[in-house]
């Protein structure tokens, strides 16, 4: 599996109260095979952000954010990530 976030891209700055959208993908070897993918998000300073491979209306708290992929077939876990930056 491959694992990647497209949005937002690595770096971004957004004002403290946008929310933003996190969009991410995955490729699975193992597609053929019709194996559902599920799509978990997670920030190092905020926790869990939820589930789905988009994200629409997330607000950040303050400080930089190290964002997590994280994408399982039921069988194998592939983890994609991403510095996010938040400032006031």
């Amino acid at each position: 599996q491959d694992v990647a976030i497209s949005e937002p891209t690595n770096g971004t700055r957004v004002e403290l109260g946008t929310p933003i959208t996190l969009r991410g993908y995955a490729f699975d070897p193992d597609f053929a095979f019709n194996q559902e993918l599920t799509y978990t998000w997670r920030s190092d300073i905020d926790g869990p952000l939820g589930k789905g491979k988009v994200l629409e209306g997330v607000n950040l708290t303050e400080g930089d954010h190290t964002i997590t992929l994280v994408v399982s077939d039921g069988r194998t876990v592939v983890i994609g990530g991403l510095k996010k930056k938040a400032a006031a």
